[in-house]
């Protein structure tokens, strides 16, 4: 199961993930990525409250920061659970620099980076 929960406070829209980030979840995973934002340009994504993850659920996380940046909404990842972190480093998904050729330091998995690593 994956749920998720969009909280507003003092530092700015936080979007919480809870649950397994897996091949399972994938769609309602990214039905919640896609409308949790609530319209906003800006927000932060917590990943501490996710207890299983593997490449479906890296993938569709990939595909909507994509998605986002596309919209030209900004989003930092703040947190990152273990599991998330070790199916990233068993994927090979860790970097040096970002898909996009704009701004090569805005990757969710840039490790060492403001990514909540």
């Amino acid at each position: 199961m994956i749920d998720s929960r969009f909280e507003d406070t003092r530092e700015g829209a936080v979007l919480k993930l809870y649950g397994e980030l897996t091949v399972e979840n994938a769609g309602v995973l990214k039905d919640l990525l896609t409308a949790s934002h609530g319209g906003r340009d800006r927000f932060s994504l917590d990943l501490t409250g996710i207890t299983a993850a593997d490449i479906a659920g890296l993938q569709v996380l990939c595909a909507a920061h994509r998605a986002w940046r596309h919209e030209m909404r900004k989003v930092e990842v703040t947190g990152i659970a273990a599991a998330v972190d070790m199916a990233a480093d068993d994927a090979g998904y860790h970097r040096e620099e970002g898909c996009f050729p704009e701004e090569r330091s805005d990757c969710i998995w840039i490790k060492g980076g403001n990514h909540g690593r």
